[in-house]
């Protein structure tokens, strides 16, 4: 053939002359004549994910809570499909698998974390359930990231200072700058009364 070993370019074009959005992908090559790469990146996927979210696509809710739940992806990526959830899904299917991702302690801190931020924004009771045994049960290590969640709204305010009362969670907690912050900012005079009583005689952090 007269172009065997010459340098040539390929041009895949769409004959579609209308203002709709749509790409354009190639599987392989027959013969093989051009080499395809063996799929996205990471971080192209992530943006992939991103937009399933960002326009709605409902259908594809299944593949998004398979690679939410499974920790066989990378974090960027669950976090990516757990963002996008709640644009995709009811609240008892996005509940339930972040139930289950804040209370596997086998998943990884930072993951966990990313959830517990999520569920913080919610004020229904089964969440702040979540938080509150994450928060009893987790590693310092994370607890701080919980209470923070917690002190996202007034009810989970009042359920992270109630742990704290009880001694169910560490005073400490409050002496942190960011959720020091989240308390006081919405705190009335008997909380912060509340607060300062807590938190009088321990060392500054």
């Amino acid at each position: 053939d007269k172009h065997v070993g010459r340098r040539a370019v390929i041009e895949i074009g769409d004959p579609h002359r209308g203002t709709a959005c749509a790409s354009i992908g190639v599987g392989r090559f027959d013969p093989p004549v051009v080499g395809v790469p063996a799929g996205e990146s990471n971080d192209q996927i992530v943006q992939l994910v991103g937009m399933a979210g960002n326009f709605g696509l409902k259908e594809l809710s299944p593949q998004l809570l398979s690679i939410a739940k499974g920790s066989g992806c990378e974090n960027n990526l669950r976090m990516a499909a757990l963002d996008s959830l709640p644009k995709l899904v009811s609240n008892d299917a996005l509940n339930e698998v972040l139930s289950e991702v804040a209370t596997s302690a086998s998943e990884p801190d930072s993951l966990r974390a990313h959830v517990a931020m999520m569920l913080g924004t919610q004020t229904d009771n089964g969440a702040r359930a979540v938080l509150l045994k994450m928060l009893l049960t987790s590693p310092a290590s994370l607890q701080s990231s919980v209470a923070l969640a917690l002190a996202q709204t007034e009810p989970g305010r009042a359920t992270l200072l109630e742990a704290i009362s009880t001694g169910k969670a560490s005073a400490r907690l409050l002496l942190e700058h960011r959720i020091a912050e989240q308390v006081s900012a919405n705190a009335d005079t008997e909380t912060k009364a509340k607060i300062t009583g807590l938190t009088r005689h321990l060392p500054p952090p």
